[in-house]
């Protein structure tokens, strides 16, 4: 699959098939890369780290030899491919475009492709520095920037912690108002309010009732 992929990706013709089905390759390679590439390289570098740390001897783990020189062939032909795939995209993610890269160079090192590790070194630095170059200057002529005022640089986890807390926030504030309402039903009724721990015991029962019952965890 790795060597159909990359073949069909040379020449006018590799040109055509990738204008054609561009969007369907970037999918392939977010796929592959989640499912069959991340999690063995993760898996690898962890035996080199047992071995390191001498948790693993070496004849264990030439055991392991022939495995990781037939998974280190194919993977570099799957990272020639996927590189080839994002370096035609003209609007592609800098980072990953990277990531592929240096993984690809540690495959190519292995093998005694320095060259052409150095070159995919130099490529993915050149890239890094092209978009330092274009954030900059464009931070720097934002007054000419029409589109930049309407973009917002955002980290996404400030923003799910934001939510959850906004949530979180949310659902004490409907639980202090159950818990005033029922108050105000005590009070018109006659009857003795209830300690803060009561209160809270009531609705905490409340709410139990109400989710095993009901099937309603009362967050809407």
């Amino acid at each position: 699959l790795a060597l159909t992929v990359k073949h069909s990706l040379d020449g006018p013709l590799g040109d055509y098939f990738f204008g054609a089905r561009k969007d369907f390759l970037l999918k392939f390679c977010f796929f592959i890369w989640k499912k069959y590439i991340a999690p063995p390289l993760h898996q690898i570098e962890t035996l080199y780290e047992l071995v390191m740390t001498e948790e693993v001897s070496s004849d264990a783990f030439m055991r392991y030899q022939p495995l990781l020189e037939e998974a280190r062939n194919a993977f570099t032909d799957m990272l020639e491919a996927i590189s080839s795939i994002l370096t035609k995209t003209e609007k592609v993610d800098v980072i990953f475009l990277c990531k592929i890269n240096i993984e690809l160079c540690r495959f190519l090192e292995d093998q005694g492709e320095f060259r052409k590790a150095a070159q995919l070194l130099r490529f993915a630095y050149n890239k890094i520095i092209e978009h330092k170059d274009y954030v900059l200057s464009r931070g720097n002529e934002s007054d000419k920037d029409i589109l930049l005022p309407m973009t917002v640089t955002c980290d996404n986890v400030k923003i799910r912690s934001m939510i959850e807390d906004m949530k979180s926030e949310y659902y004490n504030w409907k639980t202090n108002l159950r818990k005033l309402i029922r108050a105000k039903k005590r009070e018109d009724d006659g009857k003795k309010p209830l300690e803060e721990d009561e209160a809270n015991e009531e609705d905490y029962e409340f709410v139990e009732i109400s989710r095993r019952y009901g099937s309603d965890d009362l967050k809407d």
